[in-house]
């Protein structure tokens, strides 16, 4: 098994943005939704993304120096807090447009761009149940929902000089 290297710059750059990485996400569901979430006290760098959730939804997003995705996961309950409909489709859309805004939140912050560049994105990817994202370091946390639940987003990156696994 391939282990990412804990001395990797971009470990250290992404624990300089994991704070502005968090409220962004707040921010954004903030803003999409209108309702206010909490930030958890659980936004850490990680080696891997979760995407263990009944709904995970991903954005690819790279350039030529690196590869990277934004990543959300959560449950049935947290997702219909959100949106009132009884249309899966309409709120998987919109919990993907979120994550597109997110992404274009992240492209607009000065201390990302000076840390990554511009990244070029992809369209939203659903999974139900089981995602498995590669290894690559990532800041990641959960939002408290206003009835309780978690959104979990995460956003990984890593050079186009390193491998895939």
């Amino acid at each position: 098994m391939l282990l990412l290297d804990p001395n990797d710059p971009i470990k250290g750059r992404l624990e300089s943005l994991c704070l502005p990485i968090s409220e962004i996400c707040q921010s954004c569901v903030e803003t999409i939704f209108g309702q206010t979430c909490a930030l958890n006290d659980d936004w850490v760098i990680i080696d891997r993304l979760r995407g263990d959730f009944p709904h995970n939804i991903c954005l690819g997003c790279g350039s030529d120096e690196y590869q990277a995705l934004a990543a959300f996961g959560t449950g049935d309950k947290e997702m219909k807090e959100f949106i009132d409909s009884t249309e899966g489709n309409e709120i998987l859309d919109a919990f993907g447009e979120m994550l597109n805004t997110y992404f274009g939140m992240l492209m607009d912050n000065e201390q990302f761009i000076n840390n990554f560049g511009v990244l070029t994105q992809s369209i939203p990817q659903y999974s139900a149940d089981m995602n498995f994202y590669p290894r690559a370091w990532g800041c990641h946390g959960t939002l408290l929902t206003p009835q309780g639940g978690n959104l979990y987003i995460g956003f990984a990156i890593k050079s186009n000089k390193t491998s895939l696994l």
